[in-house]
């Protein structure tokens, strides 16, 4: 999660976040010294939720092998949010080269320009092309982790005339030349 970002499915929405550096403990503080009465949702103590589990039984249970978890989690996440970053911008700079075309309902990506791209850019670029076609899920993700690895395997070793399920009703097919994914 980060500070700022777009809404899900709603790009022309921004978030805001501006606390999400700030310690549950010390927001309550605050609260407390200055008299407010925080509004809760009962919904961010139920453990069925994921997230919810992951705040109130993983993270306890982690503190208790390494106090600083939470900090070093903070870190990893802004390492990951500024190397994802880089990444879609150095993507952005490989489609600037036109190795694949957008369309409405499919995109052609050049299959041995795909093949020459470190595997972080061959990656984003099926993750780009995807999220290009198909909405997301609510965790934001249109593919799956292995769904993309797989692509990326067929795009390099496939033969000619090879397809793959990316999920979400989308195809991959490649040919000879070109890695063609559609709706």
């Amino acid at each position: 999660m980060r500070a700022e970002s777009s809404m899900p499915g709603h790009a022309d929405v921004r978030l805001l976040r501006p606390l999400l550096d700030v310690r549950r403990a010390d927001i309550e503080s605050y609260a407390q010294a200055h008299v407010l009465v925080p509004r809760e949702d009962a919904s961010n103590a139920d453990i069925t939720y994921t997230r919810n589990r992951i705040r109130h039984v993983m993270l306890p249970l982690l503190a208790s092998f390494n106090t600083q978890i939470v900090p070093a989690l903070v870190r990893l996440a802004d390492n990951a949010a500024v190397e994802s970053d880089f990444i879609e911008s150095a993507l952005d700079g490989v489609l600037d080269t036109g190795i694949a075309q957008f369309a409405e309902t499919r995109v052609t990506i050049e299959r041995r320009a795909l093949c020459a791209l470190a595997p972080a850019l061959a990656r984003r670029l099926i993750v780009r092309a995807a999220a290009h076609l198909a909405p997301s899920d609510d965790s934001g993700i249109t593919v799956t982790h292995e769904r993309v690895l797989a692509a990326v395997e067929q795009a390099r070793d496939g033969d000619n005339g090879a397809m793959l399920d990316m999920g979400h009703g989308l195809h991959l097919h490649i040919t000879h030349t070109r890695i063609i994914m559609q709706k």
